[in-house]
C-alpha cells in the first residue's frame, strides 16, 4: 500500500538524482565517493550517539 508507494517514489527520485549528479560532475566515481562519505558519517554519528537504553517499553 502506502509504504510500497513511498519506497517506489524514493527509488525513482534517488535514481534520477544520481543521474543528474553524475552528469553534472561528469564522473560516477565522485557519486560513489559522496555515497561512501555519507555512509561513513552516519556510522560515526551512530557510534557516538547510540546507547543501549530502552526507548519504548
Amino acid at each position: 500500500g502506502m509504504t510500497n508507494g513511498i519506497g517506489t517514489v524514493a527509488a525513482i527520485v534517488s535514481t534520477v538524482g544520481a543521474g543528474y549528479f553524475v552528469q553534472w560532475l561528469g564522473s560516477f566515481q565522485a557519486f560513489l565517493t559522496l555515497t561512501a562519505v555519507l555512509y561513513f558519517s552516519a556510522t560515526i554519528f551512530y557510534n557516538i550517539y547510540a546507547t543501549g537504553d530502552l526507548v519504548f517499553d
